[in-house]
């Protein structure tokens, strides 16, 4: 947790940075630069989603084999002699994204994210802008607008505000988990009638 949180503070330093820069002297270098820094802390904010999210629908008892694999971004194979191999699956930022918002969605009703939203638009135009400097084919494809860099800054003020409230959510989902599970504990400690009777009935559910 502490690492994850270190690396975020990093990336929003570089960011910050990058825009300081650019106000200072708007240059192509400068902003190409805020580009790059913007979409390096976008896939580091959506790592930090995917794992916190990981971590409480483990807490809940919500993780299925199949959500760890994918928000871990892994997979297996099994050779012809049995070996097993572990694989890396790359998932694309918006793919990720949806997948948060999915599995969230199962811990948490008040998650609820609006992917008709011009910030969301936004946010995928900045990724192909990045995309595009990360893979020049022309000369051309080095430059970056004005608009385009109002695009990149917009799509991840989105984004990080978007996040922040839906780790709030599962937070929130998370305590209440808790709560409620004291709650029967201290029923089931004080003798309560009703909760040895939903006690034994889930006992025997499971046998």
């Amino acid at each position: 947790m502490t690492e994850l949180k270190g690396l975020l503070a990093s990336l929003a330093e570089d960011v910050i940075a990058a825009r300081e820069a650019l106000s200072t002297s708007d240059m192509p270098v400068n902003r190409r630069n805020l580009v790059r820094a913007t979409l390096v802390a976008v896939e580091g904010l959506v790592w930090e989603a995917r794992q916190q999210l990981r971590t409480i629908a483990h807490d809940m008892d919500e993780l299925t084999p199949l959500a760890d694999l994918a928000l871990q971004e892994q997979s297996y194979q099994v050779s012809a002699n049995g070996e097993l191999i572990e694989t890396v699956k790359y998932v694309s930022i918006t793919a990720s994204i949806r997948l948060v918002v999915a599995q969230a969605k199962l811990l948490s009703s008040r998650v609820d994210i609006d992917f008709s939203n011009a910030g969301w638009q936004k946010l995928q135009q900045a990724i192909a802008i990045r995309n595009r400097l990360t893979h020049p084919k022309c000369l051309h494809d080095l430059d970056v607008t004005r608009t385009e860099i109002t695009v990149i800054n917009a799509g991840f003020e989105w984004l990080l505000a978007e996040i922040t409230i839906l780790l709030e959510n599962l937070v929130t989902a998370l305590r209440d988990y808790v709560s409620d599970i004291k709650e029967v504990t201290d029923a089931l400690l004080r003798g309560d009638p009703t909760a040895l009777r939903l006690y034994q009935k889930v006992l025997n559910a499971e046998d």
